[in-house]
């Protein structure tokens, strides 16, 4: 609103209170669209879908589906002797199991595209901040375990051999050894490319995770705590990432609703644990999620006064806007009404 339209709606000397209102109100939008920048929304935003993961899958279901139709491209089939008139007439002549093996190589084609399908499906609704869910740990050795199975299966087929694919134990353990660690790789390398995003943050505090007994004690019956045992804990005004050998679990801020401190961990309580101890922990109660998450810094004391100190200041931040932004519209309409009472 500019000066001319203030003095038209607020005549008689009175446009300088309004334009201070105006101001106020503006640098108090300013400070809001300031805050929520693209850029510091698309920083502390949940990880993408995990496509280093995602091309080992692929590559694990093209060897389930186009190994076998090789194999049966290549491989040839022996002329059947001719058949003769009476063994046509006692039903004595030799079937051809082609048509089967091709009809249950049909039905494993769709099996497996279906359950890639469900795999898309279930891998984007499991994307959460941590760059690394728990489904995507699982899958590439569900489809690594399903392409095995379907070369030992063409083995049998076309009377082929391998020393790498076997019924054997330690083939086996080779083969799913080998499938473990490239995730493992895999999960490590995007945990370090998610990482480059907060390099120009300034952080106020990195500290270690605090391990003792009360891990194997009390938190390794949770799958959580094993699958993702943390080691560090990197804290500043915009939130916290919670990083792991293998993973990092990104808690903003503005998603953080309060703090607690939880003098010992409860068995029967739902949480997200990153802790290496079940003792003196810091619970972060959420607004997005009903479970809070449960971490273990070396300095509790010290986690705990520094993110209600923030928690504070957001709050009076809010409550000063929101008392400003009353303030300036309650005065606004009493103007408004105060110039339709004279005009009238």
């Amino acid at each position: 609103m500019t000066q001319e339209m203030s003095l038209l709606y607020f005549p008689s000397g009175k446009s300088k209170d309004s334009l201070l209102a105006i101001g106020r109100f503006q640098e108090i939008t300013a400070m809001n669209k300031k805050q929520a920048t693209p850029e510091a929304s698309q920083l502390w935003s949940p990880p993408k879908r995990p496509f280093e993961i995602e091309a080992i899958v692929f590559l694990f279901l093209l060897v389930a589906l186009v190994l076998p139709f090789y194999l049966g491209m290549i491989h040839t089939e022996p002329e059947a002797a001719p058949v003769t008139l009476i063994e046509q007439a006692r039903g004595t002549a030799p079937q051809a199991g082609t048509n089967y093996t091709n009809v249950i190589g049909m039905l494993w084609g769709v099996s497996i595209l279906g359950l890639y399908l469900m795999h898309i499906t279930i891998g984007s609704s499991s994307i959460t901040f941590n760059t690394t869910p728990a489904y995507f740990l699982v899958a590439p050795i569900l489809f690594g375990g399903l392409a095995y199975y379907r070369m030992y299966q063409q083995q049998g087929i076309y009377d082929l051999s391998s020393p790498l694919v076997s019924t054997s134990p330690g083939a086996i353990l080779l083969a799913f050894g080998a499938i473990l660690a490239a995730t493992c790789l895999l999960a490590r390398m995007r945990m370090l490319r998610y990482r480059l995003r907060f390099t120009s943050v300034d952080w106020d505090m990195i500290l270690t995770a605090r391990r003792d007994a009360t891990f194997f004690t009390k938190l390794a019956g949770q799958l959580r705590p094993l699958l993702y045992p943390p080691r560090r804990y990197f804290v500043a005004a915009q939130g916290m990432l919670i990083e792991g050998w293998l993973f990092i679990r990104a808690v903003p801020i503005s998603i953080i609703e309060d703090v607690e401190r939880v003098e010992q961990f409860n068995s029967l309580q739902q949480a997200e644990i990153y802790a290496g101890s079940a003792k003196d922990l810091v619970q972060l109660n959420l607004t997005e999620q009903v479970q809070p998450i449960l971490v273990s810094p070396s300095d509790t004391e010290k986690v705990l006064k520094y993110l209600r100190e923030r928690l504070g200041e957001r709050l009076k931040v809010r409550r000063s806007k929101n008392l400003d932004t009353t303030r300036i519209r309650t005065r606004d309409l009493a103007r408004t009404k105060s110039r339709t009472g004279r005009i009238s």
